[in-house]
């Protein structure tokens, strides 16, 4: 076993400047919702690692996530990487990373999100029309 083994089988980004990007396959928007870091070489520093969420409209948001518990994968929560086209993060300073478990969520199509509203408006009128009779 690995001197540096969290317990998972964690990619690690250990060059300075490496960056990692996700798109969705064949287009359209995701949801990040978290992702498991740890420190790259089990140390116990704690660091910042800057994640950059890109929306279709080209407009980006930034969150900070500081690792805290380098000797182990931890989870952490992202508040507004939603409607993303694309995300990224990287690696810069001293400080080397491992990620896992990158929790991505499909956005709904806006055809999808019409019929979910034509059958909820569908199952309100029947519903209505019992509760009537």
């Amino acid at each position: 076993m690995p001197l540096y083994y969290t317990g998972s089988v964690a990619p690690i980004i250990n060059h300075s400047g490496d960056i990692i990007r996700m798109t969705k396959n064949g287009g359209g928007a995701f949801s990040v919702d978290s992702i498991d870091l740890a420190d790259a070489f089990l140390g116990q520093f704690q660091f910042q690692v800057a994640f950059v969420g890109t929306r279709a409209d080209n407009s980006t948001v930034t969150e900070y996530l500081t690792v805290t518990s380098p000797s182990a994968l931890t989870t952490y929560s992202f508040a507004n990487m939603t409607d993303l086209v694309r995300f990224e993060w990287g690696q810069g300073g001293a400080f080397y990373h491992q990620f896992d478990n990158v929790g991505v969520a499909a956005v709904p199509e806006p055809a999808s999100m019409a019929a979910l509203a034509l059958g909820l408006a569908a199952v309100s009128n029947r519903r209505r029309r019992r509760v009537q009779s």
